[in-house]
C-alpha cells in the first residue's frame, strides 16, 4: 500500500505488487470532482468511472465484480481466469462480496508493477481500483492480477474497511509495511507464485 492506503509491491528481490494510498486520479473522476458537492452525487461519479471503459466498451458480460478499463483488459482478465484456478477462485470470492474492482493498465511511475487502492465506500458497495503497469502486460500480468485480487479479497472480507485509515489498520494487522506507505502480505505473494506456476510454458 502507499501513502493514500493501497496494497502493492515492495522493493527488493521479492517485488510483487503493493497496497498503496497515493495514486493518480482518473481524468474522468478529476473532471467530475469539480462539480460533485453532495455525497449522493458520488454514485454518479463512480458509475461513470466504472461503466465508461474506453472506446471499445467495457464489460459486455454484465455486472461482474471484477471490471475492466477496456475490452483488451477484459480479455486479459478472462484469459488469466481461464489459465489459473487461483484467479478464478479469487474472482468467485469477490462475486459474493460488496466489493467491485476496476482493473486498469497504467504507465504511472508511481506504480512500477501493480497496486490496489480503495477508491470509495458507499452504502452496500465498496470500490477498489487495481492498477497494473503497462510494462507488466506480458507473462507478468496473470501473477500480478492474482496478487492484487488477493488484496481485494483481504479488504472485501473486512466489512469495516471503508476508508484509507481503515485500510492501513488492516494491513498493519495482517501484513507488513514498506517504504512510502506501502504494505504487503504473504498471502498475496503466495497467490502470485501459485499463478506463475499455473501458467503454461511458452
Amino acid at each position: 500500500m502507499g501513502r493514500d492506503g493501497h496494497a502493492g509491491t515492495l522493493p527488493g528481490p521479492r517485488r510483487a505488487a503493493t497496497v498503496t494510498f497515493r495514486s493518480p486520479i482518473d481524468p474522468r473522476l478529476r473532471l467530475l470532482q469539480r462539480t460533485v458537492t453532495t455525497p449522493g452525487a458520488w454514485l454518479i461519479v463512480i458509475g461513470v468511472l466504472l461503466a465508461s471503459s474506453g472506446p471499445s466498451g467495457a464489460d459486455p458480460a454484465g455486472p461482474s465484480h471484477v471490471r475492466a478499463e477496456s475490452a483488451q483488459v477484459r480479455r486479459s482478465i478472462d484469459q488469466a481466469a481461464a489459465r489459473s484456478v487461483a484467479v478464478r477462485e479469487l474472482i468467485a470470492r469477490l462475486a459474493g462480496s460488496d466489493v467491485i474492482v476496476y482493473v486498469e493498465m497504467t504507465a504511472s511511475p508511481q506504480i512500477p508493477r501493480a497496486r490496489t487502492k480503495l477508491v470509495a465506500a458507499l452504502p452496500g458497495v465498496r470500490f477498489l481500483r487495481i492498477g497494473i503497469h503497462t510494462s507488466m502486460a506480458g507473462r507478468d500480468f496473470d501473477p500480478l492480477l492474482g496478487h492484487e485480487l488477493q488484496h481485494a479479497v483481504e479488504i472485501a472480507e473486512r466489512e469495516e474497511v471503508r476508508d484509507e485509515e481503515a485500510v492501513r489498520r488492516l494491513y498493519r494487522e495482517i501484513g507488513r509495511s514498506g517504504p512510502n506507505d506501502t504494505f504487503e502480505t504473504d498471502a498475496a505473494l503466495d497467490v502470485e507464485r501459485k499463478v506463475r506456476l499455473q501458467q503454461p510454458f511458452s
